[in-house]
């Protein structure tokens, strides 16, 4: 009901009153809640693990791990200003609302990868160090998918050189994966993963000084 509320009433009498600040506003703090929630669950997995073999280097790495990951997304998310596009459409607006779904999808899943991490470390996960990356990777990708295309979909821009950022991204996951795989160690390839996060951020900001 909730979902189609808003497309009834536009049908029906012109629609709601509405407020494009307010709007990504609100998906935004939507957005910080499921960011926190990927931290909550670091934060449980590195205690869980620590109650299991204490602080090493590991634990630190996946504290490190869980919140450059969450703030690479984090920053990339907000650095993306639809408010001009969305105030200019309201189909658009309706578009970029419904589809967030997916955003939050993936910021759920992250958070769930990174604990599958520790459940690695601990060795209580069936999964392999390779396939435990590839979880993480994944999640980091549709991510960085869905909210770019969503981004796309909205401002209608020829953004090519902003896709070059997310497929160095995937080079350099797919690299760490590569890596692990030949090693079965996942502790420093991890740290290459979270480089790779951050390469949207850093390129989308440099291309905008240009």
């Amino acid at each position: 009901m909730n979902s189609t509320a808003p497309t009834g009433q536009k049908s029906r009498g012109g629609g709601t009153p509405w407020h494009a600040h307010h709007i990504v506003e609100r998906y935004g703090l939507l957005v910080i809640i499921t960011l926190g929630e990927g931290l909550v669950g670091t934060t449980a997995s590195v205690r869980a693990y620590t109650e299991h073999s204490g602080w090493d280097s590991r634990a630190f790495l996946l504290v490190l791990a869980g919140v450059s990951i969450t703030g690479a997304l984090w920053w990339f998310y907000f650095s993306l200003d639809v408010v001009a596009s969305i105030k200019s459409s309201r189909p658009r607006a309706f578009a970029w609302g419904y589809l967030h779904i997916f955003v939050f999808a993936t910021l759920a899943a992250t958070g769930a990868a990174l604990e599958n991490v520790a459940l690695l470390f601990e060795g209580e996960s069936h999964l392999s160090a390779a396939q435990t990356l590839v979880v993480v990777c994944s999640t980091v990708m549709f991510f960085y998918l869905i909210a770019f295309s969503l981004y796309q979909l909205v401002v209608r821009m020829n953004l090519g050189l902003y896709w070059l950022n997310l497929l160095v991204t995937g080079l350099l996951m797919t690299l760490a994966v590569a890596l692990t795989r030949s090693t079965d160690q996942l502790a420093w390839t991890l740290l290459l993963v979270m480089v790779a996060a951050w390469v949207p951020v850093v390129g989308t900001a440099r291309l905008r000084a240009i």
